[in-house]
């Protein structure tokens, strides 16, 4: 794709540096404010243009620097004028300017203008500044929109995400780009400011506050006017393809004796043995424990019903949306919802603590080279007071040796009520245990992982427990776990919207 010049207000089309107008130095001088929307400079003068800065350098302390972290009026000529058209067509782009390691460039430009006096002040979200100030945040280490912009990238060259880094660099010029294209009267490096910071925004309620918060709370009636289109910029019709009545079509019911008898009816994480199990097939001396299923992908996240409102079902778009771009969720998942009941999305662990903390993403299993072997990667070292937790986890299907052992031959005399098996299944072998049992997906593994990494390594783990902890019953109400209302309660802080929740939950709560 060939770069033009965007035309000056004289007409002229060259794009050279002296065809553009450089930034006030008056601009340089003026001391940092509070947030506020970009505006006219005082006197009334328009402010200037942007200047053309191939290396994005600037010198903040210098009264004559010129300053455009990337912005300037050689742009792209992208044909749609919507943010989320823009990060599209850069991500479809494969002109040399836009090659991975270019647009890795640009983005890290753009991102200098947060290190601006000037500027600063949008490098911490609003929102978070309030929540940071009460007196339980002493031990906050700080959200920051270059900090989780770091950890998103850091996180996606972990795990191999290229997709995930191209889309982060995407969203970041999509902003820059968004901001050549504001009106004559606006201070544009501060429109760019401000972007970044809706963006960072917008990842945080619709990627990372679902997937952390998982409670069930009155829905806001809310909208998405505002959030960040540079998050979303596919125009995929998710609500079409899932399953509208919320369940999946070809749920089975039998997930847990699946899984269990994939993996021997152990816990590949303790060792532990399933309690369950027939005393005649558990070896001597092997610990045994309460085991529970767990889902790598939370599906009651994702999923809504004809009876849901038509807000919630954008916010779970957008969600998804995000998770295909940057988590590289296959489209598969999103086409048959059904898919997450199956045991691709399962694996047996203790219930309890490691359970719990796996939903809370303090650990995560990483995929490696090698094929269903995991690397154990932990972000709370507390969970090792109880376990000594393995460096490495293998999955491997025990099933067809199950097959005509452990609970398919169970007599009537064990336990009858073990979780996931009726008695008539425990007394025939099932057709498909000779064929083995599906092994979960490395890929549902690395969309855990990298939700985990993000919210730990950005410090937005720590922000969602202040907001979780609400200090007095004046305090809005927790909002329920999906990006929009997060959005409209949190960043936004929509006192319409906290009002009409707590009236929800007045004329839920039964009379004594």
């Amino acid at each position: 794709m060939p770069i033009h010049a965007r035309t000056t207000s004289s007409g002229s089309h060259d794009g050279s540096e002296s065809s553009l107008t450089s930034l006030a130095s008056s601009r340089s001088e003026r001391p940092p404010q509070g947030h506020r929307p970009p505006q006219t400079p005082p006197g009334g003068n328009k402010p200037p243009g942007l200047t053309f800065s191939p290396s994005g350098s600037s010198n903040a302390s210098s009264p004559t620097s010129t300053r455009s972290y990337g912005l300037s009026t050689e742009v792209y000529p992208y044909e749609a004028s919507a943010l989320s058209n823009t990060v599209r067509t850069i991500l479809e782009s494969s002109a040399e300017s836009d090659r991975d390691d270019a647009l890795y460039a640009r983005a890290q430009r753009h991102l200098q203008v947060l290190n601006d006096p000037l500027y600063n002040q949008y490098d911490t979200p609003q929102w978070v500044r309030r929540r940071a100030s009460s007196a339980r945040a002493v031990l906050f280490q700080g959200f920051t929109v270059r900090g989780l912009i770091k950890a998103m990238y850091a996180t996606a060259e972990d795990l191999g995400l290229e997709r995930g880094k191209r889309y982060v660099s995407a969203a970041i010029c999509a902003c820059a780009d968004d901001a050549r294209r504001a009106p004559d009267n606006v201070d544009r490096l501060e429109f760019l400011a401000q972007g970044l910071e809706r963006l960072a925004s917008t990842w945080a309620a619709f990627m990372l506050w679902p997937f952390y918060a998982q409670q069930e709370n009155a829905e806001l009636i809310v909208g998405l006017d505002d959030i960040s289109g540079n998050a979303t910029p596919t125009e995929t019709n998710t609500e079409s393809i899932i399953d509208d009545v919320g369940l999946s079509k070809n749920r089975s019911g039998e997930l847990r004796g699946d899984v269990g008898r994939r993996e021997g009816h152990r816990s590949v994480i303790t060792g532990d043995m399933d309690v369950y199990l027939s005393t005649r097939n558990r070896p001597e001396g092997v610990a045994t424990a309460y085991l529970e299923v767990a889902h790598i992908f939370k599906r009651a996240l994702v999923v809504y019903n004809r009876n849901t409102a038509k807000q919630r079902t954008r916010s779970i778009t957008a969600t998804l949306e995000i998770l295909q771009h940057y988590c590289q969720l296959d489209e598969k998942y999103v086409k048959d919802i059904g898919l997450l009941d199956s045991p691709v999305n399962a694996f047996l662990v203790d219930s309890g603590s490691v359970h719990k903390a796996f939903d809370d993403f303090l650990w995560c299993l990483k995929p490696t080279e090698i094929p269903n072997q995991y690397e154990y990667k932990e972000y709370d070292h507390a969970i090792n007071l109880r376990y000594n937790m393995p460096t490495v986890v293998v999955f491997k299907d025990h099933s067809i040796e199950d097959a005509d052992t452990a609970i398919s031959t169970q007599s009537s005399t064990d336990n009858p009520s073990e979780p996931g098996t009726s008695r008539a299944s425990r007394h025939r072998k099932r057709p498909h245990d000779a064929m083995g049992v599906e092994l979960p997906d490395p890929e549902l593994f690395r969309l855990h992982a990298a939700l985990a990494g993000v919210l730990n390594m950005s410090g937005a783990a720590g922000i969602f427990q202040l907001i979780m902890d609400r200090q007095n019953p004046g305090q809005p109400p927790v909002p329920s776990a999906d990006g929009e209302a997060f959005f409209k309660e949190i960043v936004e802080d929509n006192e319409l919207g906290a009002l009409r929740q707590s009236i929800a939950e007045m004329w839920s709560t039964p009379p004594n």
